[in-house]
């Protein structure tokens, strides 16, 4: 038998770079649980586990919910053929690239509202006014810009 080495919780948090909580609250959705216990009751892990929260957390950064993430991982255990499988996984895939590709609409809108906020906030360099709603709204300036960013708008 091959002797794998075991990580107690903490160990795991920092390879992985996750909260002790994160973790336990993983163990909870059933994305990860621990190899074995000791006697004590402490948690073991493998680095194959370590791997896995990794695993999770880039998927989360590319913004797949827990629940996705949860049903790809369930999808090889439940499935009867690889077919089967790939057709899930396919679904799921397309669902996800729908919705970051809304995401990536609502993205570009906002970068574009940032830097019109950025072009009108760079011409105010060397004004000497104190800033107010007051003092701004009836500036040169901005009178002129027609419909203002909506950053703009909130903070004036």
């Amino acid at each position: 038998m091959v002797n794998r080495q075991l990580y107690k919780i903490g160990q795991v948090s920092k390879k992985a770079h996750v909260t002790l909580r994160t973790i336990r609250y993983y163990e909870e959705l059933g994305l990860i649980e621990p190899t074995k216990r000791t006697k004590g009751g402490f948690r073991l892990y493998t680095e194959e586990s370590i791997e896995r929260l990794r695993f999770i957390q880039g998927l989360k950064l590319l913004d797949f919910p827990l629940s996705k993430i949860s049903e790809m991982f369930k999808i090889r255990e439940r499935a009867q053929s690889g077919d089967e499988a790939s057709h899930r996984v396919m679904r799921l895939l397309q669902s996800q690239h729908r919705e970051a590709s809304k995401r990536k609409g609502q993205y570009e809108k906002l970068i574009q509202e940032i830097r019109a906020t950025m072009e009108l906030v760079r011409e105010c360099y060397g004004c000497e006014i104190k800033p107010s709603y007051e003092a701004c709204r009836p500036c040169g300036i901005i009178s002129h810009k027609g419909a203002l960013p909506l950053i703009i708008r909130a903070i004036l």
